[in-house]
């Protein structure tokens, strides 16, 4: 909104609340309000803000002393009551509205002025496949959107994603590649990783990805620090982010692949196994699969396996082997912790 129109608006406010204007200048101001709530619609300025605050209160008082010419003394009490109830009320609204208002998508179009940016929503019920300018590729999901540059600049690819979508991106260690969504941003060199926005969650299939959280999400923060500290995620792994307790943690992906599935190479290991020590068993897997596998009781490892557990997911694998042991695991973090029975 340029200062002309801001200026024109502030005037068409004002004459709004004093009913000065057309029956088509209240509709114009109406259909703003009601539009608050949107994503896409131009917020005023603090300062202009305050100043519509000031007229209004200026307006209420005038009324008030108004109505206490004209009304009898025991009205009085309760017209101010009123009053102040209906100003606290769009008080506490307008706190609440800038409160929880994501800023992330403003902030992004400020940081990167100049740039030719196009807008791609996902309007279908299935997958669709973008080429950026760098040859690196989005699989954007159903009803997801993405902003991006027609031409990355010079220094630094960025995009801006509403929704989920799939990111293969080209290696380029002088131009690193940025994510951003309402509550996270993702900083990647070259990779192929989910971004979920409804789950504020990163999956990395393939390289080493730095999640952070998008310090223009919001424009106030009560907490100590304006970010959290930020996360590296590799192959396997997945980082979430808990706005509650404004941490970004660690954990495995719900389906685990082996790498050389991930990185389209041919089969490196068989899992199947004849009396093998759980040392071997474990070893194998934790290589396969790029992950951390640790034993409760070192005396686990002194137990054997034999099966084959090929076209199994990793899951099954693990279960399936605490069953020799009768043992459980369990995922900390990003490690899987086997407990179970030692051999002797």
């Amino acid at each position: 909104m340029s200062a002309m129109n801001k200026k024109s608006f502030l005037d068409l406010l004002d004459r709004y609340q004093y009913g000065n204007c057309t029956e088509n200048e209240r509709f114009l101001v109406e259909e703003w309000y009601g539009s608050l709530n949107t994503e896409h619609h131009t917020l005023l300025t603090s300062t202009e803000l305050s100043q519509i605050s000031d007229r209004i209160l200026f307006k209420l008082h005038a009324n008030m002393e108004s109505q206490a010419k004209k009304q009898p003394k025991y009205y009085i009490g309760w017209y101010r009551i009123a009053i102040a109830a209906s100003i606290t009320i769009v008080m506490g609204l307008t706190f609440l509205y800038t409160f929880y208002y994501n800023y992330a998508e403003r902030s992004f179009y400020k940081e990167n002025p100049g740039i030719s940016m196009l807008t791609r929503k996902n309007n279908t019920n299935f997958t669709q496949t973008i080429k950026l300018s760098d040859h690196s590729q989005v699989v954007l999901q159903p009803s997801a959107k993405m902003i991006y540059p027609a031409i990355f600049s010079k220094s630094k690819r960025v995009v801006y994603l509403h929704g989920d979508a799939f990111f293969v991106v080209s290696k380029n260690q002088q131009k690193p590649f940025y994510v951003y969504n309402k509550n996270l941003k993702v900083k990647v060199l070259g990779t192929s990783f989910m971004v979920q926005e409804s789950s504020a969650q990163v999956s990395v299939s393939t390289g080493k990805v730095e999640v952070n959280e998008n310090a223009s999400r919001s424009l106030i923060s009560f907490k100590p620090k304006k970010c959290t500290k930020a996360v590296y995620v590799t192959a396997n792994q997945k980082a979430i982010f808990n706005e509650d307790e404004h941490q970004i943690s660690k954990t495995l992906v719900s389906h685990p692949k082996p790498l050389y599935i991930l990185n389209h190479q041919p089969a490196a290991q068989s899992f199947k196994f004849s009396e093998s020590s759980l040392t071997y068993v474990f070893n194998t897997l934790a290589e396969a699969y790029g992950i951390e596998i640790m034993v409760k009781d070192p005396k686990i490892y002194q137990c054997t396996f034999t099966g084959d557990l090929n076209n199994k997911g990793l899951y099954e694998q693990i279960s399936l082997i605490c069953e020799s042991i009768s043992g459980a695991y369990t995922i900390k973090g990003t490690t899987l912790l086997i407990s179970g029975k030692n051999c002797n």
